[in-house]
């Protein structure tokens, strides 16, 4: 949308010359909704993942200051009341402030890291052929003579773990003349 939006400024008096504004306004209205839903849906996801992050970090509070005043109860375990007391605020603190945040950073960095495997993907990638070769230099710098084209056994695969889409092809085609080629 940014994009569309700064191209079409830099076109502006493109724009109004050929008379295209309307098309230009419905094309960035249409970028606009797309802005929009995909926003949309980035903020009720962060709204549903702080909700459930608060519910469970009131389950991990309640648990632990249940589990705090049975064992004082019981007297299983002897905790100074200041100590217990210290401790679950410092719960409260981690449960609401830093629990969600390190939750939350974390999926940062999931989201951040498909980027550099995409460009780990791109950097293994095989690459393509030289655009000339040292046999292009050998052929005649005039070019053909006739128009004539003439195939001898020509053996064509689109990737190397695929099967040949082309086997030993031979073919003739005489100069001037249209060719088409359809289908597999």
């Amino acid at each position: 949308m940014f994009s569309f939006l700064s191209e079409s400024l830099a076109g502006i008096a493109t724009i109004r010359t050929n008379g295209s504004a309307k098309y230009f306004r419905t094309r960035f209205e249409d970028c606009q909704n797309a802005h929009t839903r995909a926003y949309l849906s980035f903020a009720v996801t962060s709204r549903w993942f702080a909700s459930r992050m608060d519910m469970l970090s009131f389950a991990l509070l309640a648990t632990a200051s249940l589990l705090a005043v049975v064992f004082n109860h019981q007297r299983w375990l002897r905790v100074d009341p200041s100590v217990l007391g210290l401790a679950l605020t410092l719960l409260i603190q981690i449960s609401t402030t830093n629990f969600p945040w390190i939750v939350r950073q974390s999926a940062e960095i999931v989201n951040q890291m498909t980027s550099v495997e995409r460009e780990r993907e791109y950097a293994m990638q095989e690459p393509e052929a030289p655009l000339s070769v040292t046999k292009d230099k050998d052929l005649q710098p005039s070019g053909p003579e006739s128009g004539a084209v003439d195939i001898q056994n020509l053996s064509v695969r689109y990737r190397d773990d695929l099967p040949l889409a082309l086997d030993n092809l031979s073919l003739s085609f005489p100069a001037a003349s249209k060719i088409g080629i359809v289908g597999r």
